[in-house]
């Protein structure tokens, strides 16, 4: 198995981890790239395999931390205290609920992935956690997870809804229902944030999409602003509207494009008229 250098993605612990034949979960594998610590041998082994294969996609994995995080953290200084974060894998480094609860807050949080090797340790890692709730459901399909959100969370107050690095991996159409049961699910006031793949910025998500993916994970559709407009009818956006993720900030009128910024993703987050 090929190997990269140590700067690409983490080191692995000192001690020697038992053989691991299991398969690695893409949930894990994110997390030891971004530097947590709920990972097995496998999975870091995955991780260096794939960036070998895609070299930069870990930096890719990695923007993401300067989006979802900023972004709570700007509602939560404003008083939301109810989250849905779709497609949130292990929440283990800067996650929403904890980000939220730094505001002085105590969030209800409903955390929603559709691997069950992601869900199962997710739902230990919070076991005791008052007010989040972990769901396994396909962001593409609202019918699978939308009545635990219901159950769980006040719809009849604004919720914050995060989709970072989710939506481009389900098709159109779905994607398009998934955010009109947003829109038509949440009060005035609520707020969806999206990070999504861009093709302008890196050439890793082109590479990414390109890949053999065997089955372990799924090739991502690269969209712009306008393919992703509809997404956003009966909202108004916050700060500079479809920027650059990395740059992302509510107290700005412009910031830059993926492609002016070298970044990954477009980020965008807009507030329920």
């Amino acid at each position: 198995m090929q190997d990269v250098c140590s700067a690409a993605v983490p080191d692995g612990p000192d001690e020697v981890d038992e053989v691991d034949d299991q398969r690695p979960v893409v949930a894990r594998v994110h997390d030891y790239i971004v530097g947590g610590s709920h990972h097995r041998l496998v999975d870091r082994e995955f991780a260096h395999e794939l960036v070998a294969t895609v070299p930069g996609i870990d930096e890719v994995i990695r923007e993401l931390l300067a989006f979802r995080p900023r972004v709570v953290a700007h509602l939560a200084a404003r008083g939301v205290d109810q989250y849905l974060d779709l497609g949130a894998g292990l929440p283990t480094v800067r996650p929403t609920h904890e980000v939220a609860a730094a505001a002085g807050l105590r969030p209800r949080v409903v955390y929603v992935d559709n691997d069950p090797d992601a869900v199962a340790p997710a739902r230990e890692l919070l076991d005791g956690h008052d007010g989040v709730r972990v769901v396994e459901g396909d962001v593409g399909e609202p019918g699978t997870w939308w009545p635990a959100v219901a159950a769980h969370l006040d719809l009849a107050r604004p919720v914050a809804v995060i989709a970072s690095a989710v939506l481009h991996y389900v098709d159109d159409d779905a994607a398009a229902a998934t955010m009109r049961t947003v829109r038509e699910s949440t009060v005035p006031g609520s707020t969806v944030a999206i990070a999504a793949l861009s093709g302008g910025g890196r050439p890793e998500p082109r590479m990414w999409t390109d890949h053999r993916h065997g089955g372990l994970s799924y090739p991502p559709r690269l969209r712009e602003p306008g393919d992703m407009a509809d997404w956003l009818r009966g909202y108004d956006v916050v700060g500079p509207g479809w920027v650059a993720a990395t740059h992302w900030a509510a107290d700005v009128d412009h910031a830059p494009t993926p492609a002016d910024a070298g970044s990954a993703y477009w980020g965008v987050v807009a507030r329920r008229r």
